[in-house]
């Protein structure tokens, strides 16, 4: 059984490509991503993630402190935060088809919040975690 764990996230600063909300998400993803990653000379330093909302798929960077916010080549806008279930999917590159099962088992706990995002958060080439919101209560900090 698959270790989920809740955890309280800030809100993220990022630019993002948005993908095309009239395609699937599975077609939107590797499109906004090949775009955001060739568009930027380096990745080296910054944060990568997936937000998906309203059938909208962003591939985000996180903003370093010292980028010049009227030069980006992208728009910009903050991930929410607050409290996420999470779960790790190792290799995930081998394993995209897994993605949206376990969004939709996620998202079908009680305490699942529709008012923001999934997350995506690529962690490494090797590891994605999934985070998907749940409402502020203050049970069930421990995790799942």
């Amino acid at each position: 059984m698959p270790s989920d764990t809740v955890v309280e996230t800030p809100g993220i600063k990022v630019m993002y490509v948005a993908g095309d909300r009239h395609q699937p998400i599975p077609v939107q993803a590797p499109r906004a991503l090949h775009l955001l990653e060739a568009s930027l000379p380096s990745l080296r330093g910054r944060k990568i993630y997936g937000v998906v909302s309203d059938g909208e798929y962003r591939a985000c960077a996180t903003i370093h402190p010292d980028d010049d916010m009227s030069s980006l080549p992208h728009p910009t806008f903050t991930i929410p935060g607050g409290r996420y279930v999470h779960r790790r999917l190792p290799d995930w590159g081998h394993r995209t088809e897994m993605i949206g099962p376990i969004v939709e088992e996620l998202s079908a706990r009680p305490d699942y919040d529709s008012s923001r995002p999934v997350i995506e958060f690529y962690r490494s080439h090797n590891e994605l975690v999934i985070r998907v919101p749940v409402s502020s209560s203050p049970s069930d900090h421990r995790g799942v």
